[in-house]
């Protein structure tokens, strides 16, 4: 196995995004359990400007860590069916590893042999 396996290459970015993911979850925990015991007590208004800031946080953490780990998971899922592709196995075996029909597999590897596209690995 050389040090450009793309297979361990991917792995390594899944894992720092998935680490990434799981901070930026656990900030958005912690903003929505703050912002949720401030809404019991009446404290943050509905409109106001605490609650507002504290939200928009919240959306943010998570909807930008959702469409992180959704790049990590096409581009691992790429890798591998290339990986396996070139290991000579069909579209129908590939499909069967990673649990995905076979003409998915297919829009996979035209997608990989392609590059990624709007930001997404």
């Amino acid at each position: 196995m050389s040090h450009r396996d793309p297979i361990a290459s991917t792995l390594e970015h899944t894992a720092e995004v998935a680490e990434e993911s799981a901070n930026e979850q656990h900030r958005a925990a912690e903003v929505a359990r703050k912002a949720a015991h401030a809404r019991r007590r009446d404290d943050w208004p509905i409109h106001g400007p605490q609650l507002t800031g504290a939200l928009r946080l919240v959306l943010d953490l998570l909807g930008g860590s959702a469409e992180k780990l959704a790049a990590s998971v096409g581009g691992l899922r790429r890798a591998w069916a290339a990986a396996l592709v070139e290991q000579g196995l069909s579209t129908r075996h590939i499909g069967e590893r990673l649990g995905v029909s076979h003409q998915r597999v297919s829009a996979l590897l035209t997608r990989h042999r392609n590059g990624p596209t709007n930001g997404q690995g």
